[in-house]
């Protein structure tokens, strides 16, 4: 037989390190692949074929440099089932131990990617029987490159699928009470500690029969070539998906056996290899010499059979891996059934829902299921989502296979070998809790990014947990309804997917919720790094809502539609209860597609209020194909129209006018309206188009167009300044006449809500307060427009990290006392709120008030008798406390008082002073509990809270004021009285606190007024706008705090920029280094607001310090008794400025140019002696910028405008 085979040498076979190499030639006739086609017991129809310049390629491929080097990897080309050749970068890849692939060195295997798409890999490698083989990871799945007779082919798993070749297989996963289940929680959260760039190679023993070894041709070397090709296959999974790498064993040849009668082994026969092969193992390579093993065999039948011990790897049965099948090749080996038997021994269990063997704690794919660990094309005919199992691990699993070879045994036996490669990120930017309508499609998108740039893809799955065996298509409670799909470059799932949307032909795979229950997904990144892949993943839980849906597309909905270019038409759909109290949509967006459906370039409305029906403007958008969607704005559901339709080309000259939005609810008051009105020629049109609004406003409304008339395909805003508090509804008309065409009139829908917070003040603690002991309630009165409060209290101005209690969505109350807030003594406390309203959502923060808790000071008395047992019967134990110095009583307090007893509710604990006077502090409270730790005074906020062992204080029973005007010395007694039977106990711990409040003198705030700023320019704080004093300290001491900052421009104190909670002292200002620089807007006034305080505790609330910003304002002179200024020019400059004083510096000074942000970017010393000096700005950017000139007695500071 002849057939013509057409040879490309290339000079690549002689200099194979140079360019991208070619070894493939597409074949001219296929006559001599049919006989060894028919005769492959893994059927191939769909293929390319090429013979394959096999010197030449296995020369090229020795010259490889190996992996996790500086050289630059080898080039080579690959065919792929489409007939083209595809480059790869190729690097040599260890299946083999060193000592094995020394004593066979006729195997070799590499990996590779394509450079152009790095979420493509490549496995591939040559030995002496199987002569060369690759498996590649493409966009379009999985690819296999084979030897076939004397020629070789490439096609897609996919379209080969050898259904017959996944019948029957089952899994036997031993040590069931060992599964590491997940209890599902509505609040799923991402994975993050797991994450390690960190690459891990287990020492993996494989032991075959001898019936294997005979299918592979009979001698070791055979059987180690296919065990080589599959290890290599797998490590192609491995390593992608969670960065592990198994290398076969120094003396993985002794446990190749030749012989079926001798091996000892019962081929086909799961449970007893089981039993077996750790024997095989142990024996010939030693429990210590191995992390993993596994023995593969061949059935006899077309039944494929697995099994292996739960979380064996570097465990004692880790030899426990079996695998086996009537054509031990290929994926339906690899990856239905070694890839799962070895995940099992890496922890995971099984992930479908609905077939035999279902594990319930990780049972988080419908049916059959797809991925790995799931049972593809095995289950019940009805249940089978797919023939072949997709080779990736679901999100599920590799949280099983993490945690275990992370954080569990199994990290413990690995070869860690760290890798440059950083792990990918993940977020989903939605909030939990949620609702969407039943049948309703919807879509989620997740955020993904890689700091090394890898290519990352992402995979969406369901990750609920329900009711099992329920069967595909026929979920309850939580079951899950959505299949695996392989990981994609696109961040975004639509569900179901779009073509069965577009096509409106559903299956069971992927069901829309019916009724109401939760919804779990996660999406997992992988970033597909050849030295080891890192997976990351974040999850986000909702609900579908049986009070809503299915929300679909009524008009149109049909191929007899018909639009013109130009028309205003009506787009119509169901709201089905979408806008209700649990789902919340209220506007929608309105798209159109121009080829199928499968994308929406055009945006028709946007926020168009969800009330089931909106007119549009057909666009210059001419199609047969064309399909209207309408989705939530505010959510993830939408729907498409049912069938495409036609848009046709405009007939006569015309504009279009469109309103975006067309309606606007609501205005929250007193916003202006801005109303984006943009036109559209037909056919030439140019005429001018002159606009109306026509309706009711109110008289205060103030009506603009930023361009009326408006020349046709040009824009223009309708403004509407309200300058009311009205709430009402308005129907207005926007009308657009022309001098030959009818008048076009649209719509324009709008609500306005009042959203007056104006009226708003904080009321107590008054600002400024300073008597607060322990707690306080806070109030504030009440205004109409705010529905709930929002409450923040902190121990910084700043609030952010420094708030130590929040209070969101106050409502029915302006009195608050946050709940088990204990306030220290002698310290600033800042409060604010800010009103919501439920329409609108949240107004502006109050500017803060601020308080100080009493300036208190304490002596503390511990009982030194203790400890004191208590007997288990009723009886009385008293410890006794003598204090010798002598006061009067204005403040006492109990502080760890710790009794043991058992129960504390047949206890009375009293305390009896030197005069007898007894106070009940605990009386037989919080029933069976053991132990009481608590403080007591009488002005703590809250009663005894149960059970009473947090350490709180807490009132007591009675009042400790009983004791105020006694004297603190003589004996003290702390009495116990156990008033029933019990477990016994004793007294542990009890001190008194005697306490004095003091109350700080203020210091006293002499000058505050305005302060005059040129605009962009700069000036200096003096004494005569801001001044204090007080009667023990001096200026240094007195500190002004920064409460809220400028608006409009910066402060600095000595050249360094302030922030909220930074302070200033009075010297500050009277050694002339507190500036104010203006930012250049257009403003009038600035302010900022401080506290001033002294070191006693003594303080003035909040004040403003007002600035003016004046044309004609005077800059303070910085050099007193010097009429000295600073001038810049030229100013605005670009390469360099001179500086120039009025009169020289005779003493040390500095120049500091600092940028907006307060950085200082150049520091340099001005002349002694000299008036000017230049400055370089040549290197630094456009803007604006603040030059000082600073000396011992203070600074001048100027605006400088540089332009480049």
């Amino acid at each position: 037989m002849r057939f013509t085979l057409t040879y490309l040498l290339l000079l690549s076979v002689l200099f194979p390190a140079i360019g991208q190499q070619n070894f493939w030639t597409a074949l001219e006739s296929r006559s001599a692949l049919q006989q060894p086609l028919q005769e492959r017991q893994y059927k191939v129809d769909s293929y390319e074929a090429f013979d394959l310049n096999l010197q030449g390629i296995r020369t090229a491929l020795r010259a490889a440099p190996a992996e996790f080097t500086d050289e630059s990897p080898l080039e080579l080309l690959m065919p792929m089932p489409d007939g083209t050749l595809k480059a790869f970068s190729i690097v040599k890849t260890p299946v083999m131990a060193a000592g094995l692939a020394q004593r066979y060195p006729a195997i070799k295997t590499f990996r590779g990617w394509n450079p152009e798409n790095p979420r493509e890999s490549i496995r591939l490698g040559f030995g002496p029987n199987k002569g060369f083989y690759a498996t590649i990871f493409s966009d379009n799945g999985r690819v296999y490159i084979d030897q076939a007779g004397p020629a070789y082919i490439t096609y897609a798993t996919r379209e080969n699928p050898n259904t017959e070749l996944y019948q029957g297989f089952t899994c036997e996963v031993k040590d069931h009470t060992a599964e590491a289940g997940f209890a599902e929680d509505s609040q799923v959260s991402e994975r993050g500690l797991l994450a390690q760039a960190t690459l891990r190679t287990y020492r993996f023993a494989v032991a075959a029969t001898g019936e294997y070894t005979q299918y592979h041709g009979g001698t070791v070397e055979d059987a180690l070539e296919a065990i080589v090709l599959k290890v290599n296959r797998l490590n192609q999974v491995l390593e992608r998906d969670a960065s592990i790498r198994l290398e076969l064993v120094e003396n993985n040849d002794l446990i190749i056996f030749t012989d079926p009668e001798t091996d000892n082994l019962s081929n086909g026969n799961t449970s007893e290899l089981l039993s077996q092969v750790g024997i095989a193992i142990n024996s010939n390579i030693g429990l210590p010499n191995y992390d993993i093993g596994h023995v593969l065999n061949v059935h006899n039948d077309f039944v494929g059979n697995g099994v292996a011990s739960l979380s064996s790897a570097c465990n004692t049965n880790k030899a426990n891996g079996v695998s086996g099948i009537t054509l031990p090749e290929g994926d339906p080996f690899v990856i239905d059934i070694i890839a799962h038997e070895v995940g099992h021994q890496f922890s995971a269990t099984h992930t479908m829902n609905s077939c035999q063997n279902v594990t319930a704690a990780t049972a988080f794919e419908p049916g059959s299921g797809s991925t790995i660990m799931a049972y593809a094309g095995i289950c019940a005919p009805d249940d089978n989502i797919t023939d072949m199992t997709d080779d990736h691990y679901h999100t599920g699993s590799l949280e099983q296979i993490f945690n275990y070879t992370r954080q569990g045994n199994g990290d413990n036996c690995p070869t860690k070998t760290p890798t440059t490669n950083a792990e990918p990120t993940v977020e989903i930017p939605l909030e939990d809790g949620f609702w969407i309508p039943l049948s309703t499609p919807f879509e989620l998108t997740a955020a993904g990014s890689d700091p090394d740039g890898d290519a990352i893809t992402y995979c969406w799955e369901q990750y609920n947990l329900g009711p099992n065996d329920v069967g595909l298509g026929n979920p309850q409670g939580d079951s899950p309804l959505f299949r695996s799909f392989s990981p994609v470059e696109s961040p975004t799932r639509v569900f179901p997917r779009l073509n069965k949307i577009i096509s409106n032909n559903f299956d069971n795979t992927e069901i829309l919720p019916d009724y109401g229950r939760n919804l779990t997904f996660r999406c997992t990144v992988r970033d597909n790094n050849p030295q080891g892949g890192n997976a990351v993943w974040d999850a986000v839980a909702f609900k579908s809502d049986e009070t809503s849906g299915p929300f679909r597309v009524q008009i149109p909905n049909s191929d007899t539609v018909v639009w013109t270019v130009g028309d205003y038409q009506e787009v119509r759909w169901d709201v089905a209860n979408t806008d209700n109290n649990r789902v919340r949509c209220y506007h929608v967006d309105i798209k159109l597609s121009v080829d199928g459906g499968q994308t929406y370039p055009f945006t028709l409305l946007e926020g168009t209020p969800n009330d089931g029906s909106a007119f549009i403007t057909v666009p210059d958008a001419v199609s047969t194909d064309a399909r209207i969607r309408v989705e939530a704005a505010d959510n993830i559901f939408f729907d498409i129209s049912n069938a495409d339709f036609e848009i046709a080309p405009a007939t006569v000259p015309g504009f279009a006018l469109t309103l975006t939005p067309e309606s606007v609810s609501p205005i929250c008051l007193p916003e202006v309206t801005s109303i984006d009105i943009s036109t559209e020629a037909f056919l030439g049109f140019d005429q001018p188009i002159t606009l109306s609004l026509d309706g009711d406003l109110p008289a205060e409304a103030i009506v603009t167009f930023s361009e009326n008339p408006v020349a046709p395909g040009n824009a223009t805003t309708l403004t509407i300044d309200w300058g009311t508090f009205v709430e009402d509804t308005f129907s207005l008309e926007i009308t657009g006449i022309t001098d030959s065409l009818p008048p076009a009139v649209r719509f324009l829908n709008l609500s306005t809500i009042s959203n007056d917070f104006s009226e708003l003040e904080m009321l107590s603690p008054a600002n400024g307060s300073a008597d607060i002991v322990l707690s306080t309630p806070f109030s504030w009165n009440e205004v109409p427009d705010a529905d709930l409060y929002d409450f923040e209290l902190a121990t910084s101005p700043a609030f952010g990290d420094a708030v130590i209690y929040t209070e969101s969505n106050i409502v029915e109350t302006t009195d608050f006392v946050p709940d088990d807030i204990i306030f220290e003594n002698n310290q600033f406390f800042y409060w604010r709120i800010r009103p919501l309203s439920e329409e609108c959502g949240p107004g502006e923060w109050l500017d803060p008030f601020v308080f100080r808790t009493a300036s208190i000071s304490c002596e503390d008395y511990a009982a030194s008798d203790l400890p004191i047992n208590i007997s288990s019967n009723a009886n009385v134990k008293i410890s006794r406390l003598d204090i010798l110095e002598n006061g009067t009583i204005s403040d006492i307090n109990l502080s760890d008082v710790e009794i043991s007893y058992q129960p504390v509710n047949n206890l009375k604990v009293s305390l009896i002073s030197p005069e007898n006077t007894e106070v009940l502090l605990f009386d037989q409270n919080c029933l069976s509990t053991g132990l009481i730790r608590l403080g007591f005074d009488d002005e703590a906020p809250f009663g005894i809270n149960c059970p009473p062992l947090t350490g709180q204080i807490a009132q007591p029973e009675g009042s400790l004021s009983d004791f105020d005007g006694q004297g603190t010395a003589g004996e003290w007694q702390l009495k116990v009285e156990a008033v029933g039977s019990g477990g016994g106990g004793a007294i542990e711990s009890w001190s008194i606190e005697f306490c004095a409040t003091a109350e700080p003198a203020k210091p006293s705030l002499l000058t505050n007024e305005p302060l005059n700023v040129p605009p962009g320019g700069g000036n200096t704080v003096t004494t005569a706008e801001l001044s204090a004093s007080d009667e023990t300290y001096g200026a240094a001491q007195l500190k002004y705090r920064i409460i809220t900052l400028p608006e409009h421009g910066q402060l600095f104190r000595g050249g360094f920029e302030l922030a909220v909670n930074d302070h200033f002292t009075q010297e500050t200002i009277e050694s002339l280094n507190l500036v104010y620089v203006h930012d250049g807007s257009d403003t009038q006034a600035d302010e900022f607001v401080f506290v001033l305080e002294n070191p006693d505790g003594g303080f003035i609330g909040t004040e403003t310090f007002n600035i003016v910003i004046d044309e004609g304002a005077v800059v303070n002179t910085r050099e007193e008794g010097l009429n000295n200024d600073l001038s810049l020019f030229p100013n605005p400059t670009r390469d360099e400025v001179t500086l120039q004083l009025d009169r020289p510096v005779e003493q040390q000074a500095d120049v500091m140019l600092f940028n907006l942000q307060g950085q200082l970017l150049q520091q340099v010393r001005f002349p002694s002696g000299a008036r000017q000096m230049r400055l370089e700005t040549a290197d630094l950017p456009g803007g604006i910028y603040a030059v000082s000139l600073r000396t011992a007695n203070g600074q001048l500071t100027k605006k400088l405008i540089i332009r480049k």
